[in-house]
């Protein structure tokens, strides 16, 4: 291994550790599954834009704390309100 000068080791990541995300379907779903769920969140939020009394109703989230999730006026959205969102595209998901 080589030094580092600032921590000593350097750390190094096994091969065997990281996935090669294939074209399969399965594949690809897990690769999705690796995006924090925040990010996805915000992404399933951004392509369901004109929809959002909708996911704010099916997900039990006010619109107006969907509405500052989207718009980033929240910095900092509470665990609970994002896993609703999260399990309501999810549970979309799978039903399409």
């Amino acid at each position: 291994m080589k030094k580092n000068k600032t921590y000593g080791l350097r750390i190094e990541i096994p091969k065997k550790t990281l996935k090669r995300v294939d074209a399969t379907p399965m594949r690809v779903h897990y690769a999705r599954m690796q995006q924090p769920i925040y990010d996805y969140v915000k992404q399933q939020l951004e392509a369901a834009k004109y929809r959002w009394p909708t996911v704010a109703a099916g997900a039990g989230v006010s619109l107006s704390t969907l509405k500052k999730i989207a718009r980033n006026e929240i910095k900092d959205p509470g665990v609970s309100h994002v896993q609703k969102l999260h399990d309501y595209f999810r549970s979309a998901e799978r039903s399409a």
